[in-house]
């Protein structure tokens, strides 16, 4: 299976690493200033932006989901004690 970055615009390439880089170090940038740093790509990194922060928020939903099913557990361990 070939791999997907092969069909990837370098600009998208470019504005992927930015994204991670930024969510590593915890900055949260706005869909215009990544649209205005790759005018080439401008279709290309809206949308690989917007399926990102979708992801994002999944996962962020995922982990409350989770933390929310861990304190139930702990309160009705406490209850039955």
């Amino acid at each position: 299976m070939e791999d997907l970055e092969e069909h990837l615009d370098p600009a998208v390439l470019d504005f992927i690493q930015d994204f991670e880089d930024d969510v590593a170090e915890g900055v949260d940038r706005p869909l215009g200033f990544y649209l205005k740093r790759y005018p080439e790509a401008e279709t290309q990194v809206a949308a690989e932006f917007l399926r990102r922060r979708a992801a994002a928020g999944e996962e962020s939903r995922q982990n409350e989901q989770k933390a929310m099913k861990e304190r139930g557990s702990e309160l009705q361990r406490a209850k039955s004690q």
